[in-house]
């Protein structure tokens, strides 16, 4: 039987039994100690500010850990041993809870343990003919990006080119010589955790193209994204409803991690085209402009973003953990997020706060008081 439970945060005296109400508690992504200790035939485990014995554990004690022991083994139990998976095994965070390193100190063998996916996870050591005891950890908080990637991946609720998931989930599990950019990473766990609906990126990785794929000796660092579709609703470029397409941005924006981008805007046509009446975010009106989009070179500042997708866009970029450098023009149905190629160049809350004035200031325009009011008369 497990010795340790854990109360309000803090490790409570050992009882002899496993309370399930209060099991070890770590946050998803954190890391917990725990301890596997040993005194002449006694071995426990726990954590390992309140487990200790007399004496020193031998040097060459080596405990074994296991999440899934073995249906046969005596002391055995199953709370969804599947789902469970020690570190240093192949795959890729698929496991409630991850052995990380381990460390001998005075009298007891200790482990990292860090939290993966949410749930209840039981931790054994055994000697291979039976479980000498376990103890039950439970992970909470928000699913790390990359368990939200790979969930996403596999109920088809991330979808993408079949190259770049491959390049993804290689990259997760660190393999491959296609690296994703660990705000990229970071960036896709926050619109996964945040959404329901599907999230479709149009393009991740090409080589050689600018962010798309940073050639660095013999591996390529991916560090921009096209996102085609968030939350289930598509990003149309001509959409006759232009607050759904400003919506959808600003909710994209909103949701950005901590870092330094750059973001391209959907545009009508896309490519060589162009069409004036149909821009919601920033203006191209001449085939020179329309070029200078199609090369990435059309930079813009915030002030010159159309309204009213400029005072939203603004709020937004506030509202966001994110910070933000160079704004252009793209192109057709899509969104461009990129790792900033500019860094040092950050836009001061001034710059955000200047818009939504502006912005302020065009709505009153379109909708002028009505009159003034005849001031009553006495009798």
């Amino acid at each position: 039987m497990a010795i340790s439970s854990i109360d309000n945060g803090q490790f409570v005296q050992p009882t002899g039994e496993l309370l399930p109400s209060s099991p070890l508690r770590v946050k998803g992504g954190e890391f917990v100690d725990i301890g596997v200790a040993r005194n002449r035939n006694s071995i426990k485990l726990g954590g390992p500010d309140r487990l200790s014995f007399p004496g020193s554990t031998p040097a060459n004690f080596r405990p074994t850990l296991s999440f899934n022991p073995g249906a046969g083994l005596p002391g055995a139990q199953s709370p969804n041993p599947s789902a469970l998976l020690l570190q240093d095994m192949s795959n890729a965070f698929p496991g409630t809870v991850n052995v990380e390193s381990g460390d001998i100190k005075a009298d007891m063998y200790t482990y990292k343990l860090r939290g993966f996916r949410n749930g209840l996870a039981r931790v054994y050591t055994t000697d291979g003919a039976k479980v000498l005891d376990d103890l039950l950890v439970q992970v909470w908080g928000p699913k790390l990006p990359e368990v939200a990637i790979i969930d996403a991946l596999d109920s088809n609720t991330l979808v993408m080119k079949a190259g770049d998931a491959a390049a993804l989930r290689n990259s997760i599990a660190k393999k491959g010589d296609i690296i994703v950019a660990p705000e990229i990473i970071a960036l896709l766990g926050s619109l996964l955790n945040a959404s329901s609906g599907q999230l479709h990126i149009m393009s991740m990785v090409r080589r050689g193209e600018s962010q798309h794929g940073v050639i660095q000796g013999s591996k390529v660092l991916a560090r921009a994204i096209d996102i085609d579709a968030f939350d289930g609703r598509d990003i149309i470029s001509e959409d006759s409803d232009k607050n759904r397409l400003i919506d959808i941005v600003s909710s994209i924006i909103r949701l950005m991690p901590a870092g330094s981008w750059d973001v391209g805007f959907p545009r009508p046509r896309g490519m060589d085209g162009f069409y004036a009446p149909a821009d919601v975010f920033f203006p191209v009106r001449t085939a020179d402009e329309a070029q200078k989009a199609k090369a990435g070179t059309a930079g813009a500042p915030l002030k010159a973003m159309l309204p009213p997708a400029r005072g939203i866009v603004a709020k937004a970029m506030l509202d966001s953990a994110a910070d933000f450098c160079v704004m252009y023009p793209d192109g057709l149905n899509h969104m461009h997020l990129n790792v900033t190629r500019f860094p040092g160049q950050e836009l001061a809350g001034s710059v955000y706060q200047d818009a939504i004035d502006l912005d302020k200031a065009w709505a009153a325009k379109q909708n002028p008081p009505t009159g003034t009011p005849t001031p009553k008369t006495g009798m």
